[in-house]
């Protein structure tokens, strides 16, 4: 009886071994499988960190989000998974800090090529980090601690205004422009140039006093680069209202202006219709055919025309628009008879083919004594006229519009 004893003792303490074998076995699983779903952060302490298959580990602690923002629990309760939800859902939404080793304004100050990428999509902060970012010291060193922005855009379409602007001033001075743009130091700049600058609205404390001058110059070159025009020639006359400047391409590609001067134009303004005889001047894109006077060639390498007692601007149909020279008289212009014509350049508008009735005689001269306006050509004054001649050569354009915004047109 008590050998039979002593054996159920040991059947009894064996199955207890397989038992407590088997249960640690299912416990170490089960703790396994938690940890895809779970993180723990100090002893007994545990909480979900895994939503919808992304795992917030890096940049989530719940017992950190429900101490700075007490009222989560008071809108979701104390489920973890709900917790989570909601700094998924609503908190990465709003920037807040879930964890004490990440900060979003600290993480984007930190880095202008996540700023240059995310913009202002603060969720890409978050998982940039969580995913890729803490593996590398850089990225560790920016999650926090960093308090102004690093290396924020200035520039913008290839033109830099950091002679203007500084992002940091101007958003003390505008909370609502941080407000709409956040850590979108791109977007900010953007708004600034389109928005702020074409008012010279200050936008940096202290601004040198030709500041505005410089970047308007790199301004303009950038449109003139960008223009189909550019593609044709190594030389653009743009006319804006009544500044004309001249612009040239070097050797590296880069426009460089290399006159600036006021111009008159059309008594009646400037029309995309110009037609004989309404003293508009034609808005557009066109070749200089060549220069002339009565005048000897001031220095000029573009073939120059001297004018003669029978030289004419044909206005009649068999030979319209065209440089006509004849015994007899021809209806038109008598080219001698203008002594605006003492230094001129001939524009290419309504040629090939040239159109009955469509405009002639469109040049770009020297001005009248008395007023600037035209009866459908740009004018000069006689010395500026000359400094064009000398920094023109042939095939040089020139583009007619009424505002800069007008140049990509052309």
């Amino acid at each position: 009886m008590r050998a039979q004893t002593m054996r159920s003792r040991r059947i009894l303490l064996f199955a207890a071994a397989v038992l407590g074998l088997l249960f640690s076995g299912n416990a170490a699983f089960a703790e396994s499988e938690a940890s895809t779903e779970a993180k723990k952060t100090t002893a007994g302490k545990s909480f979900v960190t895994v939503y919808k298959g992304q795992d917030y580990s890096r940049v989530y602690d719940y017992y950190y989000y429900t101490k700075k923002y007490p009222s989560v629990i008071r809108t979701v309760g104390k489920s973890k998974k709900k917790v989570l939800k909601h700094f998924v859902t609503v908190g990465i939404k709003k920037g807040r800090r879930g964890i004490k080793s990440f900060q979003l304004r600290s993480y984007a100050y930190g880095c202008p090529a996540l700023r240059k990428k995310f913009g202002n999509n603060y969720r890409k902060y978050y998982l940039h980090y969580q995913n890729t970012g803490y593996k590398y010291a850089k990225y560790r060193a920016a999650a926090t601690g960093v308090k102004t922005i690093k290396s924020p855009a200035v520039k913008y379409g290839g033109v830099s205004y950091a002679k203007v602007y500084d992002y940091t001033w101007y958003l003390k001075q505008h909370p609502e422009i941080k407000k709409k743009y956040g850590y979108n130091d791109t977007a900010v700049l953007e708004y600034y140039v389109k928005n702020g600058y074409p008012n010279l609205e200050k936008a940096k404390e202290t601004v040198a006093d030709n500041a505005f001058e410089v970047v308007d110059k790199n301004v303009f070159r950038r449109l003139v680069g960008a223009t189909q025009t550019a593609r044709k020639t190594n030389q653009i006359i743009v006319v804006v209202d009544h500044e004309l400047t001249l612009w040239q391409k070097n050797s590296k590609g880069s426009w460089r202006q290399k006159l600036k001067a006021y111009c008159g134009y059309g008594k009646s303004g400037l029309s995309e219709n110009h037609i004989e005889g309404d003293m508009t001047t034609p808005i557009g894109s066109f070749p200089i055919l060549h220069a002339f006077g009565t005048a000897a060639n001031p220095g000029t390498s573009m073939t120059w025309k001297n004018i003669t007692a029978n030289s004419y601007w044909s206005g009649e149909r068999a030979t319209y628009n065209t440089w006509v020279e004849s015994t007899t008289a021809v209806s038109g212009e008598h080219l001698i008879d203008y002594y605006q014509y003492k230094y001129a350049m001939a524009i290419g508008y309504n040629i090939n083919p040239a159109v009955y009735g469509k405009g002639s005689a469109i040049f770009v001269h020297c001005k009248s004594t008395d007023h600037w306006y035209t009866g459908g050509c740009v004018s000069l004054e006689n010395d500026m006229m000359v400094s064009l001649l000398k920094k023109c050569k042939n095939g040089t354009y020139i583009i007619i519009v009424r505002s800069r915004d007008d140049l990509s047109r052309y």
